[in-house]
């Protein structure tokens, strides 16, 4: 697990202090004194760690996106790995979004069907919009978030309206998500391989290590607007023929 400075250290000025006058702790100050008032508090009263039951998504829908995502060509199509690759203890960390992203749907956007020209992929990729759609189970989000051997250290989500929702799939041990919770005093971890989790990804959250290949997937309203059904609108307005 990173170590509890780590762990602090992406709590904003607002939200440091927040947690020391939950704790009741002075809570006046800069951001960092804040911070570090909380470390010295944790490293004498250790946060408790609980392992929420969660429900595994039907096996049938979970074999068809790992295949999906074992098969597609991720060295040509992950456009976010270099943003990712700054939050990613894996050296190969790849991504990509489908969905809403800055204001558009990567589905049908101009800039995803050029770099994606292959219509097998681009094919796949629809059936995985579909299927996660399937696996969300009327979990309302505008974008489809995918990281491939993604380990990310204790972060924030900073484009995301509400909840969160969180899957990963593959041949790996390791990887469970650790959230922050409205109770500063207690820490989730969530075994996430075929059982989603819906958290709140603007508290402090991160991925432990792991062995072998991981696939993640992050459900999330994007703060650019719109949601699943507008998107869908989207959809088949870009897919209908012009008059």
């Amino acid at each position: 697990m990173p170590e509890l400075a780590k762990q602090l250290a992406c709590l904003s000025r607002s939200g440091a202090q927040r947690r020391c006058a939950e704790l009741g702790l002075p809570a006046t100050g800069s951001g960092k004194h804040c911070r570090e008032r909380l470390l010295d508090y944790f490293h004498s009263v250790p946060r408790e760690i609980v392992r929420p039951p969660a429900t595994a998504v039907p096996m049938k829908l979970y074999r068809q996106a790992l295949w999906i995502l074992d098969h597609l060509p991720w060295n040509s199509m992950s456009p976010a790995a270099s943003r990712g690759a700054r939050r990613a203890i894996a050296v190969d960390n790849q991504s990509f979004s489908l969905g809403r992203t800055c204001g558009v749907w990567g589905v049908n956007h101009e800039t995803i069907k050029k770099r994606y020209k292959d219509p097998i992929v681009r094919a796949l990729l629809q059936v995985f919009w579909d299927t996660m759609r399937e696996m969300a189970n009327g979990f309302s989000y505008s974008t489809c978030h995918v990281n491939k051997n993604f380990n990310g250290v204790p972060h924030v989500d900073k484009n995301n309206v509400g909840l969160s929702w969180a899957l990963s799939l593959g041949d790996f041990e390791g990887g469970e998500l650790m959230c922050e919770t409205d109770n500063p005093r207690v820490l989730e971890c969530h075994t996430t391989r075929r059982r989603p989790v819906i958290f709140d990804g603007h508290r402090p959250h991160w991925v432990l290590p792991y062995e072998g290949t991981r696939y993640s997937v992050i459900l999330y309203t994007s703060k650019h607007g719109g949601n699943l059904e507008e998107g869908q609108r989207d959809l088949a307005r870009a897919q209908s023929p012009e008059p």
